[in-house]
């Protein structure tokens, strides 16, 4: 329902309908109403109030009002932009309408040019914090008449990077796999500088008060590998009540594993806080990756490995024939997309190695994938983003930093070019865990 959100502007005809809308008598002390807010609006015109009606279809359900690109130097205002009110009607919460209203608040402003939208609350556990943090804010450490000041940024957007389009339309020419196409999310890390309250890879992370675990084989502590929040890759199956992955691992090798032993957690992140993670000490460089922003992007996979072999034998003189004419090798520049990514198919080096549950039997579901580089000396052509492509057309004619940057950014040296791939069953309740790793 929340699709259908619009901001309208209040008119005589709608004005009385949007003054009359109430929080619920539990929320009034943490937003003003509809009245109280068009006043300060009138009494302040210092801070550029911008105001709208929050309405479902033609429905009036809430009220959003912010600082509209105000001039530095006015005393006492916040902004440029500041977030000054967001209320939903108490007979239409719970149903998106707070998300989508602040979804439209932030496309406006980002295409006014805004870097950050500003916020304060009043630090009370049943306030609106909660909801400030899920969607992406993060404390600035300011405090304004007694609220804690937050802040969304606005400089880095999913889709940032794009892979070209395939070279062949792979379901058109081999109809045959078309029943095999799965949507994955490449993630694309690019160095950086992430906040706690961001998804990131190899970043600081939001953590609940408890210690921070270890592995007990090597007696160090994980290392932070994603966070990964739900409202940037929804497509994370979340278990109820969570909205933020965080997958560690320990930086050493393990005898059964052959490589790092990966922990994953599943969160509420209304419940945490900004933590600086302890860091092992002699562990293995190409295990701890660099601080990297993330940038989802939606592609499609079609299986390689794990291409069922009645169909590949189907299947193989063809692909051949392809790769004749044209110089496009299925398994490098068609089928899985690599990297680290999301759902989609796991990138695997060598034959698949897909666990059971070992509660119920079932296939467990490709949860994501870590691999060493978004593309080789083979796969370059396809799967380099358009973003980082010189303009030659060529990574060749990228120096190596340059090339580093968009192949490897985290630095991850998995084996030999290789990736850890991790599953959970989505059946058993308690949703079991499995990694598997495989290098060139």
């Amino acid at each position: 329902m929340g699709a259908d959100v619009r901001l309208v502007e209040i008119t005589d005809e709608n004005r009385e309908a949007v003054c009359a809308l109430r929080v619920h008598p539990s929320q009034e002390r943490f937003v003003g109403s509809v009245p109280s807010s068009l006043a300060d609006a009138a009494k302040t015109p210092e801070a550029e109030p911008w105001y709208r009606a929050v309405c479902a279809g033609d429905e009036p359900v809430g009220f959003v009002m912010l600082s509209w690109n105000v001039p530095p130097g006015r005393p006492g205002i916040i902004g440029p932009y500041f977030l000054w009110r967001l209320l939903i009607d108490g007979r239409h919460q719970g149903r998106g309408y707070g998300r989508a209203a602040l979804d439209a608040v932030v496309e406006l402003i980002r295409a006014d040019g805004a870097a950050e939208l500003l916020t304060s609350h009043q630090p009370d556990g049943d306030g609106p914090g909660p909801f400030y943090h899920k969607y992406g804010f993060e404390p600035t450490g300011e405090v304004d008449n007694g609220e804690p000041v937050l802040r969304l940024r606005l400089t880095t957007r999913p889709g940032m990077r794009t892979t070209p389009p395939r070279p062949v339309d792979v379901a058109a020419v081999f109809p045959e796999l078309a029943a095999y196409r799965r949507d994955a999310v490449r993630l694309h890390p690019r160095r950086g500088r992430p906040s706690a309250w961001e998804s990131s890879m190899g970043g600081p992370m939001v953590w609940p008060a408890e210690p921070w675990p270890h592995c007990a084989t090597h007696e160090a502590p994980l290392v932070p590998i994603l966070q990964i929040f739900e409202r940037q890759v929804p497509e994370l199956p979340f278990p109820h009540g969570t909205d933020v992955l965080q997958v560690l691992w320990c930086a050493f090798d393990h005898p059964d594993t052959w490589t790092v032993r990966t922990e994953i957690f599943w969160r509420d992140s209304a419940g945490l806080g900004p933590v600086t993670p302890p860091m092992p000490l002699w562990a293995d460089e190409d295990y701890l990756p660099a601080p990297c922003v993330l940038h989802p992007e939606r592609v499609v996979d079609y299986p390689s490995w794990d291409l069922p072999s009645a169909v590949w034998d189907v299947l193989e003189p063809r692909l051949t024939q392809l790769e004749m004419e044209t110089g496009w090798s299925y398994q490098h520049h068609l089928s899985v997309s690599p990297g680290v990514k999301v759902g989609g198919y796991p990138t695997w080096t060598q034959e698949a190695d897909w666990p059971g549950c070992p509660g119920c039997s079932n296939p467990m579901a490709h949860l994501l994938t870590v691999g060493s580089a978004e593309f080789d000396g083979g796969s370059w052509q396809t799967w380099l983003p358009v973003e980082d492509t010189p303009a030659s057309g060529t990574v060749l004619d990228l120096d190596l930093p340059a090339r580093t940057a968009s192949q490897s950014a985290p630095g991850l040296m998995l084996g030999d070019m290789g990736g850890v791939y991790l599953f959970e069953c989505l059946t058993c309740p308690d949703r079991p865990f499995e990694q598997r790793f495989d290098c060139s």
